[in-house]
């Protein structure tokens, strides 16, 4: 007796049906009796990719190997009349960030830009070591630097008057 076995959908354990069915429409009420899918949304295929019609007669020589999907709901191509709205407003919005294109030897210029900046940050390295020596150079000159004495204004004025006074005692002495 040849059979029917059917792959379902993927994890679930495939179907045998005896092949007394006429076409292709039976075996699909067989299987709708079985899974509650409704015939109008089953699509049986070979394992070779072949889509059966309905009214195609099931060959009973041999075991038919099928798998069973469900047909999809279609839209109304929403995404095309989207792009024709759209028109040439898409055009008019240029990128000016090409990062994630690739050059001629297939590098990507994000990296080619990122190898650059870094190049650049390594050459100025030494500059600043060198500002930064020259800077510290200054600061220790400056601090080693001989400073003028402080002129001291003396504000005491009881102190004057003492010393005035003392002065004039040994000139009188």
């Amino acid at each position: 007796m040849t059979q029917a076995i059917i792959s379902l959908y993927q994890g679930k354990t495939p179907l045998c049906f005896p092949v007394d069915h006429q076409t292709v429409f039976d075996l699909k009420q067989s299987i709708y009796v079985t899974t509650c899918i409704p015939v109008k949304d089953q699509v049986l295929r070979t394992l070779d990719g072949h889509y059966l019609s309905d009214q195609e007669p099931l060959d009973r020589s041999h075991d038919i190997y099928l798998t069973l999907s469900g047909r999809l709901v279609g839209g109304k191509g929403g995404f095309g009349s989207m792009l024709r709205a759209q028109g040439g407003r898409m055009n008019a919005q240029k990128t000016t960030n090409f990062e994630a294109c690739r050059d001629l030897q297939g590098r990507r210029i994000r990296t080619v830009n990122e190898a650059k900046k870094l190049q650049e940050e390594l050459d100025a390295i030494p500059k600043q070591e060198e500002a930064k020596r020259e800077r510290l150079k200054r600061k220790i000159e400056e601090a080693l630097k001989e400073r003028e004495p402080r002129k001291y204004l003396f504000d005491d004025n009881q102190f004057l008057e003492d010393r005035e006074d003392v002065v004039e005692h040994v000139k009188s002495a």
